[in-house]
């Protein structure tokens, strides 16, 4: 709104000059005469050899300047980003870097998240019913001490690998160490017993990691949906 407001004010204010100088003209004499005798002198001045091709290559100059602004505006710039590997970071097989190069973005790509992404490709391991899988992806991107979201992650994992020990070990480390992260284990308790009921029936593990969770937070139990595989065992 205030750009539309910027473009009607240097538009009205040139058309209320023009508009002025008109009436001027019109209503008197003196300022007919002054506008004719300036208009000759001007062309006259302008019609004058070498003067004349200047003016001309000048105006062509701003028609030409004017135009490429309305296409920046109207289409961009033209810049492009290209996808590049960087060399400090790990190396990916060679037909995907061959496909990456090939990669042409109109807009600037968001950073990447590299612990957004192991996330993410753990997560789908799981989905998956893959958590050996996703237990050495998430050992092979740690190069820095865990933080409470990896530790629930690493949590979900040992229960899926049925390392219950080591992750209850881990989970009441993280929930004593961290007070405010009781509510975040208690959703890894919860995601831990609907993965081992999903992909291995396992209705007594399930119900253990159940327990976990009331004993850190047991408003998420009670939120539980009626469609919840795991309401029937609460």
């Amino acid at each position: 709104m205030t750009r539309a407001k910027h473009i009607i004010g240097a538009i009205a204010l040139p058309l209320l000059i023009v508009a002025g100088l008109v009436v001027v003209v019109l209503l008197n004499n003196t300022a007919r005469e002054v506008v004719r005798d300036t208009a000759v002198l001007l062309f006259s001045i302008f019609a004058t050899p070498f003067i004349f091709e200047i003016t001309c290559a000048f105006l062509m100059l701003v028609a030409l300047f004017l135009f490429n602004q309305w296409c920046l505006s109207k289409e961009g710039d033209g810049w492009v980003y290209l996808m590049t590997q960087e060399p400090e970071t790990k190396n990916l097989p060679q037909a995907i870097t061959q496909r990456l190069q090939s990669v042409v973005l109109p807009e600037k790509p968001e950073p990447v998240n590299d612990t957004q992404t192991t996330n993410t490709v753990i997560e789908g391991y799981l989905e998956l019913g893959m958590p050996a899988q996703g237990l050495e992806e998430l050992n092979a991107g740690m190069d820095s001490p865990e933080d409470v979201e990896t530790s629930a992650l690493r949590i979900r994992l040992l229960a899926a690998n049925m390392d219950a020990d080591e992750a209850l070990t881990l989970l009441r480390d993280t929930a004593m160490r961290h007070q405010d992260s009781r509510p975040l284990m208690a959703k890894a308790c919860l995601e831990s017993a609907r993965w081992l009921l999903k992909h291995l029936h396992r209705e007594d593990l399930a119900r253990r990691w159940l327990a976990e969770a009331r004993a850190l937070d047991s408003g998420q139990l009670n939120a539980l949906g009626a469609d919840d595989p795991l309401r029937m065992l609460v």
